[in-house]
């Protein structure tokens, strides 16, 4: 019989760069079960699997890891790779994390003709609501030569030859590409008010302006509009939500930094502003709040589903300092 963790690994990005590498990473959070040993990395070609384990990495702390074409491991230009995660302790393991996408590249783009902004959002939500050290993805054209991506932490402000910056201040990037760009907005960015958002590819400049406010609370889900990494949970568990938008934090953390492994969780930072969740309008005591290490501009939520909770699909919603996110979808069973 298999023996499954009880939480899910909670894939947070994946980029395809040049030269024909994916580099994954992940969150993943004890919840009430046993702690993660290790982690398997598993690929597949088609979508939904089937998946092969291309690593398997021991060590509760690791949380990123790049997949490179090499010897007995081609990654074939033009074709498009999906991967899941799992967390292990022994002989027990995690169901898979949702499963996340990249597109090796054929050739690296020539320099822009052209560059514009199309349009902003919320990095989990998509929505068009915007706050200090959340998670901003920027849309348009010839915003970068190709895609490009790092796991370093900090985040860098330099990537494949481009830069952002809002209101004067260098925005640190996660992700560049020709048609978007997620950065982080600085949490130096003055709230109430407009702030202008400058993208500079390569010499090639443009801007746009945005409304800031001090909290817009986003909600990350998988394609069906339910919460990451677990889409249900039963009546009385704690389970964990990722949002970004949760504004400024105490205490403070610089601008495209995470907390280092280890940091106690006294110490992790914590939303200003009171934050709540409600599931189908029921309030869910929340269990634990911070954000977690390694993680930049994204805060971890433990919440417990309350008893009086409805069966079936229900509505999760964030509210930080009166703000509520868009609403996210849970299962709930008794």
């Amino acid at each position: 019989m298999a023996v499954f963790l009880g939480v899910a690994p909670f894939c947070s990005s994946l980029i395809a760069q040049t030269p024909h590498t994916v580099t994954l990473t992940w969150a993943w959070s004890q919840g009430d079960g046993s702690a993660a040993t290790g982690f398997n990395v598993k690929r597949g070609a088609t979508t939904g699997g089937p998946y092969a384990i291309i690593a398997n990495l021991t060590g509760a702390t690791i949380r990123t890891y790049t997949d490179a074409s090499g010897t007995g491991n081609i990654l074939t230009p033009g074709t498009t790779y999906y991967y899941v995660v799992t967390a292990m302790s022994g002989a027990a393991e995690s169901l898979p994390s949702p499963e996340v996408q990249a597109s090796i590249p054929t050739s690296v783009p020539s320099a822009p003709d052209s560059i514009f902004i199309s349009g902003l959002a919320n990095g989990a939500s998509f929505t068009q609501a915007y706050a200090p050290g959340m998670a901003l993805s920027v849309f348009g054209s010839q915003l970068a030569p190709y895609m490009a991506g790092d796991n370093i932490v900090p985040l860098p402000i330099f990537m494949a030859g481009v830069e952002a910056a809002v209101n004067g201040v260098a925005a640190p990037l996660y992700y560049v590409s020709p048609g978007q760009l997620n950065l982080q907005i600085p949490y130096e960015t003055a709230v109430n008010g407009m702030a202008t958002l400058q993208i500079n590819n390569n010499g090639q400049a443009t801007s746009q302006t945005f409304p800031v406010a001090t909290a817009a609370p986003g909600i990350f889900t998988d394609q069906t509009g339910a919460i990451v990494p677990n889409g249900s949970a039963i009546r009385g568990q704690i389970t964990t939500l990722f949002v970004t938008g949760a504004g400024r934090m105490t205490p403070p953390i610089p601008t495209g930094a995470a907390p280092a492994p280890g940091t106690p969780i006294a110490n992790l930072p914590q939303p200003d502003q009171t934050t709540t969740v409600t599931i189908g309008e029921v309030p869910a005591p929340i269990d634990f709040i911070g954000v977690p290490a390694g993680l930049v501009g994204v805060t971890q939520i433990n919440f417990q589903v309350p008893d009086g909770a409805g069966i079936g699909a229900q509505f999760v919603v964030v509210t930080v300092g009166g703000v509520s996110s868009a609403p996210a979808r849970l299962s709930v069973t008794q």
